[in-house]
C-alpha cells in the first residue's frame, strides 16, 4: 500500500511547494510595488546616483567608466549638474538599463519596474535552488517566506538600483554552489563560475560574499567527505574567480585601489567628528541596526528581529556543524554546507566592510558607510539554514513559537507594512 501512495504524496508535496513558491513571490512583488509606486523619487538608497550613471553610460557607453568624471543629475530637471557622482560599480547593469531608459523615453517608473523584474527573476532562481536542496513542502515554504522577508529586499526591488542586478548574480551563485555541493563536477563548476563572474561584474560586495561562501563551503565539503573535485571542475571555478575579479583588477591598475574613491561625500574639516576606531565601530554597528528595517530607522521591535536572526544563525551553524557529511542519511549535508558557507561568509565581509568604512572616515570624515541592505548577498544561506534548523528541531510549541516570532518580526520590518501604515494615515508617499 505504501508503494501505491508514494506518487500521490509526491504530487501533493510538489503542489504545495508550488503554492508556497507562488505565495512568496507574490509577497515579494507586493513589497516591490509598494516601493516603486509609493517611494518618492529619488529614494535615499542612492537612486539618484544610479539614474545618473545610467544616463551617463547611455549617452557615452563604456565598459570601464571614468569614475572620477561622473556627475549627478538634478532630481527636478533631470539635467546633469557639477555634483560628483560617488558610485563606483561595474558597468553592465547601467549599460543594459540605458537601453531600457531609451526605449521607455526616460520613464522613472519604467526603470523601477524593470528593476522589480530583475528582483523577481533573482527570487525565482533562489527558490529553485532552495527547493532542490530541501525535500518537504513545509521546509520549502518556510525557506520561501524567509527568503523574501529580508527587510531591504522588497524596498530595493522597486527602486532603480544595481542591487537588483547583483541579486540576480547572487541567485546564480547560490544555485551554482548548491549544485556543486550536491555533485562537484566540471558542469556544476561552470554554473558556479558563471555566478561568480556575474557577481564580480555587478558589485564587489556580492563577489566577496559569494567568494567567501564558496571557499568556506568547499573547505567543509573536503573536510567532511575527504575528497576533492576533479581538476577540470576546479579549473572552471578558478576561471570564474579570475574573470569575476576583472573589474577590481582594472580599478587597481587605474586608481591604485580596489574601488575608485570619490570625495563627493567628504565632510568639511571644521564639521568632522573625532572618533577612535572603537568608537567608530560602535557607531558603525549601531547604524547597521538602524538600517535593518525597510524604512529607516528601525524600531525596537524591528531591531529585535535582527537579534533573533543573528541568534538563529548561530544556532544553525552549531547544529549544521554536526551535519556536514551524509552520515545522518537525510540527504541534507550539501544544503547544510551551503548554508554554513553563506552564514559564515558574513563575518569576513562585515570585517572588511568595517575596515573600508573606517578608512573612508579617516580620509573623508564620512561616518555613514554602514549599510545593512548589502547583506542580501548572504541572506539566501540564512534562509536555507533556518529552514534546515526548523527541519531538525523536534515538533513542539517552542518550534512553532520561534518560527512565528521570526516571521512576524521580519514582516514588521517590511516595506509593505510600512506602506500600509502610511495609507491608513492618508499618506501615499514613502520618503
Amino acid at each position: 500500500m505504501a508503494g501505491g501512495e508514494g506518487p500521490v504524496a509526491l504530487d501533493r508535496n510538489a503542489r504545495l511547494s508550488l503554492v508556497a513558491a507562488g505565495g512568496a513571490l507574490c509577497l515579494h512583488v507586493l513589497n516591490g510595488l509598494v516601493s516603486a509606486l509609493m517611494g518618492a523619487f529619488p529614494a535615499s538608497l542612492d537612486e539618484l546616483q544610479h539614474v545618473s550613471l545610467i544616463r551617463t553610460l547611455e549617452a557615452s557607453p563604456r565598459l570601464f567608466p571614468s569614475y572620477d568624471s561622473l556627475r549627478d543629475i538634478d532630481p527636478r530637471t533631470l539635467q546633469f549638474t557639477a555634483q560628483a557622482n560617488y558610485l563606483n560599480h561595474p558597468s553592465p547593469y547601467y549599460l543594459l538599463m540605458g537601453l531600457v531608459d531609451r526605449a521607455a523615453h526616460g520613464s522613472i517608473l519604467a526603470l523601477r519596474l524593470t528593476d522589480l523584474g530583475l528582483s523577481m527573476l533573482a527570487v525565482l532562481i533562489m527558490l529553485v535552488a532552495g527547493f532542490r536542496a530541501l525535500a518537504g513542502w513545509k521546509e520549502r515554504a518556510l525557506f520561501a517566506l524567509l527568503l523574501v522577508l529580508f527587510p531591504k529586499l522588497g524596498a530595493v526591488a522597486g527602486l532603480i538600483n544595481n542591487d537588483n542586478a547583483a541579486l540576480v548574480a547572487t541567485a546564480v551563485a547560490f544555485l551554482g554552489l548548491i549544485e556543486w555541493q550536491r555533485k562537484a563536477s566540471p558542469a556544476t563548476g561552470l554554473l558556479l563560475a558563471a555566478g561568480l563572474v556575474l557577481c564580480g561584474w555587478t558589485k564587489l560586495t556580492v563577489f566577496l560574499m559569494a567568494g567567501f561562501a564558496v571557499l568556506i563551503a568547499e573547505g567543509l565539503r573536503i573536510a567532511a567527505r575527504g575528497s576533492r573535485a576533479p581538476l577540470a571542475a576546479y579549473g572552471a571555478l578558478l576561471g570564474g574567480f579570475a574573470v569575476g575579479a576583472g573589474p577590481t583588477l582594472v580599478n587597481i591598475l587605474s586608481y591604485g585601489r580596489v574601488l575608485h574613491h570619490s570625495t563627493a561625500q567628504a565632510v568639511p574639516l571644521a564639521l568632522r567628528v573625532h572618533l577612535s576606531f572603537g568608537r567608530y565601530a560602535t557607531v558603525f554597528l549601531g547604524n547597521m541596526v538602524a538600517k535593518w528595517a525597510a524604512v529607516e530607522p528601525s524600531t525596537v521591535l524591528q531591531a529585535l528581529g535582527l537579534a533573533v536572526v543573528l541568534t538563529l544563525a548561530i544556532a544553525a551553524m552549531a547544529v549544521g556543524g554536526r551535519r556536514l557529511s551524509d552520515t545522518e542519511g537525510d540527504g541534507t549535508a550539501a544544503a547544510w554546507r551551503v548554508a554554513s558557507g553563506f552564514i559564515a561568509a558574513t563575518v569576513p565581509v562585515l570585517l572588511l566592510h568595517l575596515y573600508f568604512g573606517w578608512r573612508t572616515y579617516v580620509e573623508d570624515g564620512f561616518v555613514d558607510m554602514a549599510q545593512a541592505r548589502y547583506y542580501y548577498g548572504v541572506w539566501p544561506g540564512f534562509a536555507l539554514g533556518f529552514a534546515l534548523l526548523w527541519r531538525t528541531a523536534t515538533p513542539s510549541p517552542a518550534r512553532t513559537g520561534v518560527t512565528a516570532l521570526t516571521l512576524t518580526l521580519l514582516a514588521i520590518a517590511s516595506v509593505a507594512l510600512a506602506g500600509a501604515g502610511l495609507l491608513l494615515h492618508g499618506r501615499t508617499t514613502i520618503g
